[in-house]
């Protein structure tokens, strides 16, 4: 076949063949250093073969995978519409700041009462985490994970389950002599992440439910709290600190710190001794909510 650059091809509007292109292109561009971007101008492909086949036989190819990317984006925003609805539901399932009830509850729990308030360090205590960085962490190979504050923003589900999550671990070169084991996740842990360019991010978290018995650290920017009774339910708390309520409570301790602040000052607790946790003694309907 001709080359691009010598021989008009008769493509159709809607297909074109360069991913393979593009991927032998990258390959052969150099790295760039000091944050430059990267270029690609016509002159470094117009020599490079393209295969194509007859028109007829590009539109059936292109439609086949236009349906699919149809089918992608609507099932995105089916995605995106449960979202919303269970962000409204959270609403109306966890009682509004100041408020002891919620305005949805299930049928049996309708004439319970009050959910009931405690102080908060009474119920969670904090434990030790560590500053490891990401130029600490790889996805290959170690005996210890860790949580880094960035993957509680980006990709890790309320209830962490490390079944389902890719986690980093810690550099086999770095020294870990000095971290308690009491220090080491356990499952019903919360970890808040304390930093974020996002005021809407800032004191996020997970709920830990499952470990599959890995040691797993808490890590740079986090806080790391624990129950000191089991008062909550597991799986119920990490729905719990997600609640509107509790978010913009979290979020007014850390009100305008940016996120390249000094540990020193994002280390504070976000568990102060007037903070409410609820609810206590009703089992069943953290269970309805947990599930």
């Amino acid at each position: 076949m001709k080359n691009l650059a010598s021989h008009p091809l008769r493509w159709d509007n809607k297909f074109s063949s360069l991913e393979g292109l593009v991927t032998h292109l990258r390959d052969k561009l150099f790295p760039t250093e000091g944050g430059a971007i990267a270029h690609i101008y016509f002159k470094d492909y117009s020599k490079e073969n393209i295969t194509t086949p007859l028109p007829d036989e590009q539109k059936k190819i292109a439609d086949c995978l236009s349906f699919l990317d149809n089918l992608i984006t609507a099932q995105a925003q089916k995605i995106e519409s449960l979202k919303d609805h269970k962000k409204g539901l959270m609403q109306q399932l966890f009682p509004a700041e100041g408020e002891a009830v919620p305005k949805l509850r299930f049928p049996e729990f309708r004439g319970a009462g009050e959910w009931s308030s405690e102080i908060l360090e009474d119920v969670y205590h904090l434990k030790g985490t560590n500053s490891f960085s990401r130029e600490k962490l790889n996805y290959k190979n170690g005996e210890v994970k860790n949580i880094h504050y960035g993957d509680i923003h980006t990709k890790f589900s309320t209830l962490f389950d490390i079944k389902k999550e890719n986690i980093p671990f810690i550099n086999a070169s770095e020294n870990l002599e000095k971290i308690k084991a009491e220090n080491c996740c356990v499952e019903g842990d919360i970890i808040f992440a304390d930093a974020s360019e996002d005021l809407d991010d800032v004191g996020k978290s997970i709920e830990i439910v499952n470990l599959n018995n890995e040691k797993v650290l808490s890590g740079l920017h986090t806080i790391l709290a624990r129950q000191k009774d089991k008062k909550i339910i597991l799986g119920f708390a990490g729905y719990l600190f997600k609640s509107i309520g509790e978010s913009l409570f979290l979020r007014k301790l850390v009100l305008g710190i940016p996120a390249q602040a000094s540990s020193k000052n994002l280390t504070r607790p976000l568990m102060p001794p007037a903070a409410p946790i609820r609810p206590r003694h009703l089992v069943p309907t953290q269970q309805g909510v947990g599930t």
